[in-house]
């Protein structure tokens, strides 16, 4: 039967990668979210109507989704823009910074029983990401703390990945 490079089911452990220095995003609570949405540019001709008679691809935007659960003062910084001092993380305002010169490789790795999965054929890489800070914490008597981060995926530069947002599997 047919399986996925990543497996059918499971959860993710997600890691990013900031020039060497590797910080995972786990334990996330929810659903980690990968997702894709293409622009499809309709042809049209009079004769037609509204019909399309081609379409032309516009372009994809891909966003990760993390839940970030139990964090740590170091991941809190990772995804904050941040620094850790002391006991505490600030949270700058980062307004007017370009997003992709901070862009960072992500890998999202499959967990098994508990641990994540090293079989490096069966991760997602996702070359440049960049986190956007968009977070609401509730405070009551039964909702568990998330920060909910959204990482913005940029098509790649890079001679060899130009116009690439990554790869599934096979990423030795």
């Amino acid at each position: 039967m047919p399986q996925l490079p990543m497996g059918d089911i499971n959860a993710a452990e997600i890691v990013w990668d900031n020039q060497g220095v590797k910080t995972s995003l786990s334990p996330h609570y929810g659903t980690a979210s990968l997702a894709g949405d293409e622009t499809i540019n309709p042809v049209e001709e009079e004769d037609f109507g509204d019909a399309p008679v081609d379409a032309v691809r516009g372009g994809m935007t891909v966003t990760l989704t993390v839940p970030m659960a139990r964090s740590t003062l170091a991941q809190l910084a990772v995804v904050l823009g941040g620094t850790v001092d002391g006991d505490e993380v600030n949270i700058p305002n980062m307004a007017g910074q370009a997003m992709r010169e901070n862009a960072k490789e992500i890998a999202i790795k499959r967990r098994l029983e508990g641990t994540p999965d090293e079989t490096s054929s069966q991760w997602i890489i996702l070359y440049h990401c960049s986190y956007r800070r968009a977070f609401e914490l509730a405070y009551d008597r039964s909702t568990q703390k998330v920060f909910n981060v959204e990482f913005t995926v940029f098509v790649s530069q890079i001679s060899g990945q130009v116009g690439d947002f990554g790869t599934v599997g096979k990423n030795a």
